[in-house]
């Protein structure tokens, strides 16, 4: 993939805390700046306040951003680190 094919990508922006006390903010600046950075259309934001050892049916968020990935609904996925989107075990048994 060339350089320039990577510009102009519409983009989903997906955050998570585990608990009430923290918060999603510093994520979601960081990851609108490399968008920014990028020339990236964020298009959709997903954020969460859930632990991620509840199951994926508990995890509301996580079910609309898969929901919309299956629509295509944008190219890339951005995310602050890829456990945030990982499942418990049971999950994927």
């Amino acid at each position: 993939m060339t350089q320039g094919a990577t510009k102009n990508l519409k983009v989903a922006i997906y955050v998570r805390v585990s608990t009430q006390q923290q918060t999603t903010d510093n994520q979601l600046l960081d990851l609108y700046e490399i968008c920014e950075r990028n020339d990236w259309t964020v298009v959709e934001e997903y954020n969460e306040t859930i632990s991620g050892t509840k199951s994926a049916s508990d995890r509301k968020e996580l079910q609309r951003m898969l929901n919309d990935a299956s629509r295509k609904k944008f190219d890339k996925l951005v995310a602050v680190s890829y456990t945030h989107l990982t499942l418990p075990t049971s999950d994927l048994v």
